[in-house]
């Protein structure tokens, strides 16, 4: 284990899904990570933005000052306004905005929560998403974000928040797109499938770390940053030719503040 690796984060997970031997290079070999939305029309544009609202939800939810931020990016204002409606603070409920969880067991996990919100007995985790499509809940409900943060949470809940976590929830916002927030609500049976899918895919990410075979994923190649070190090619222009509505599975807002383990 050479880059030093001992907890996982959903954004190693999604890495291995992706391509293996991508996982090998940044998490095993210590490469330095590289961000494939500045290779994507417009996403660097809008990882600023997202960028830009995840500091203003952090502000607003710690009852910080925010007279200068609407300012700082064209959409501040409104956007401001949206998750005021969305999330107004209530005296009687606790927030914990971009707050960092570490799962500790055979297998260790962190998340960091754009906020947890104590309300009422109950959990409810948030995270921001920053795009112009809608939210695909079919999509949210397999990523590894929900996978990891909902089995962090499920387990660390007494620990971290002193809550059993029986009214344990996950909302994905977008700012852009407020009134359509996707609810996911874990069953004691979603939990142990993603506990499974967790145990399954951590083995996998050992056995590259200790030294195993590294198959890549080729179908991966063409939107992978690192391609020069497995072909010698450069990222060609046909990456801005790819059909990003087709890749919404791909497209990782929360690189934006995530842990990069």
């Amino acid at each position: 284990m050479s880059a030093g690796i001992t907890i996982f984060s959903q954004k190693a997970f999604h890495t291995f899904e992706q391509c293996p031997l991508k996982f090998r290079y940044v998490y095993r070999d210590g490469l330095a990570w590289l961000r494939e939305d500045h290779f994507r029309k417009n996403s660097a544009q809008w990882a600023k933005r997202g960028r830009d609202f995840h500091l203003m939800a952090e502000r607003y939810f710690s009852r910080l000052p925010l007279e200068k931020f609407p300012s700082a990016f064209p959409e501040g204002q409104k956007w401001l306004t949206s998750l005021r409606e969305f999330l107004p603070l209530r005296e009687e409920e606790i927030y914990f905005p971009e707050h960092q969880v570490i799962s500790e067991g055979e297998i260790s996990l962190v998340a960091t929560f754009d906020l947890v919100r104590l309300h009422g007995g109950r959990i409810t985790l948030y995270d921001w998403k920053v795009g112009e499509r809608p939210l695909k809940p079919h999509v949210l409900r397999k990523n590894w974000q929900t996978i990891v943060y909902l089995v962090v949470a499920e387990k660390e809940s007494m620990r971290y928040f002193g809550i059993e976590p029986k009214g344990l929830s996950l909302v994905y916002w977008n700012p852009v797109i407020p009134d359509s927030p996707v609810t996911l609500t874990p069953t004691s049976a979603s939990i142990k499938k993603y506990q499974y899918r967790i145990h399954e895919i951590a083995s996998q990410c050992k056995d590259v770390l200790d030294g195993g075979e590294v198959p890549p994923n080729t179908d991966h190649c063409p939107m992978c940053s690192y391609r020069y070190c497995c072909t010698g090619e450069p990222v060609g222009e046909e990456i801005f030719e790819q059909d990003e509505v087709s890749r919404d599975d791909e497209i990782q807002w929360d690189e934006i503040t995530e842990i990069p383990f």
